[in-house]
């Protein structure tokens, strides 16, 4: 179980029982669906977020029930939906070469265009861009630098075992770094990208997107440009058990959800096979 739901759920049963401690028995299932919607309404958590947690609460009292400290569990039966799943959007070479040619006059809009497209390029997340530090770019034989290190995904879960990414810097990847090389030296704690926060650069790239005339802007988010170096390393012919490595990814399953167009193409020949 990951400490952050666990410390989440302690904070829901203390507003939900007013600082009260209750019985295991005397809790109702009905705590669960109180949960949902206080991650809803008052975290502002999406549905699937909010049901990872009623699925751990539920795991808890399965758990108590088979160690006898409650006749039995009355969330058992209990079933929680997850939410509509999302359309998988990522941007294809054109729409990349739009954002890359944009001109832009705002220092903040520049940086976040040059973060999204780092992205593009090297699959890191956006917490994996916030923590890079010139020690993580090492050199391969003269041939050309990589990125390695562990993923930053699952840190807050001391139990978490870790994914290590590894990305070789791409030219487009290059030129970037280069821009912001004076900054890494000056920074205290050795960061390479000026500092800015998920939310502030999630709805930036959206007027950046749109300035660049991508198609349905609003739906261009920071994530989605982990899909697109999916889709750009598949369609220049990299192994998909090659990209899984360079985003970080514990199966190549994983790597199949970002880009539907991947998966068909490599479920076909197993079709044809049988």
């Amino acid at each position: 179980m990951k400490r952050y739901i666990i410390e989440n759920i302690k904070s829901f049963l203390k507003v939900e029982f007013k600082g009260q401690n209750i019985q295991l028995e005397e809790v109702e299932p009905i705590v669960a669906d109180n949960l949902i919607n206080y991650l809803k309404n008052v975290r502002g958590n999406q549905q699937d977020h909010a049901v990872r947690h009623a699925k751990t609460l539920k795991s808890v009292f399965a758990f108590a029930q088979d160690n006898g400290w409650i006749p039995y569990s009355k969330f058992a039966n209990k079933s929680y939906k997850r939410g509509v799943k999302k359309e998988i959007h990522f941007l294809n070479e054109k729409e990349i070469r739009q954002i890359v040619e944009l001109k832009l006059y705002s220092p903040n809009l520049q940086l976040v265009k040059d973060l999204y497209i780092f992205s593009c390029y090297t699959g890191l997340s956006f917490a994996d861009v916030m923590n890079l530090k010139a020690s993580d770019i090492q050199r391969y034989e003269e041939d050309f630098d990589y990125i390695s290190k562990a993923r930053q995904k699952g840190a807050e879960n001391s139990n978490f075992k870790k994914k290590v990414f590894f990305t070789p810097v791409l030219p487009e990847a290059e030129n970037i770094l280069k821009k912001y090389e004076e900054i890494a030296q000056l920074s205290p704690e050795g960061f390479y990208f000026p500092r800015i926060t998920n939310q502030q650069i999630n709805r930036t790239i959206k007027d950046i997107a749109a300035l660049a005339k991508i198609e349905n802007p609003e739906k261009v988010t920071y994530h989605s440009s982990r899909r697109t170096c999916a889709s750009l390393l598949y369609n220049y012919g990299v192994p998909i058990s090659i990209v899984a490595k360079v985003l970080g990814h514990s199966s190549e399953l994983v790597t199949l959800t970002l880009n539907p167009k991947v998966a068909i193409c490599l479920k076909i020949p197993m079709i044809a096979n049988h």
